[in-house]
């Protein structure tokens, strides 16, 4: 049902998603990790609908919603912890 590559030092990431299937918490879906610049993790499976009709695929487009206000928070966060300001230009 999986199909992708996943370096075997992030074997976690394979069953954690696998595990997602296998308990039906998701029907279909992707995951992807970059390091240094380097696909480590590139997986993706189950099914596009919930019929489950149509196989995912790697290039199968998903919506992400509000999902990066996170990380740029976090992102904010950081920069604020390591000294840097932040500036803000209201015109």
């Amino acid at each position: 049902m999986i199909k992708g590559s996943c370096d075997p030092h992030f074997s976690a990431v394979r069953d954690a998603f696998a595990c997602c299937f296998d308990q039906g918490i998701e029907h279909g879906g992707g995951v992807a990790v970059v390091v240094d610049g380097k696909a480590v993790v590139d997986l993706w499976g189950g099914y596009e609908d919930p019929q489950r009709t149509r196989p995912w695929r790697q290039s199968t487009l998903v919506n992400v919603w509000s999902s990066s206000k996170g990380v740029v928070a976090l992102a904010m966060a950081m920069l604020v912890d390591k000294g840097k300001g932040l500036s803000l230009s209201l015109r």
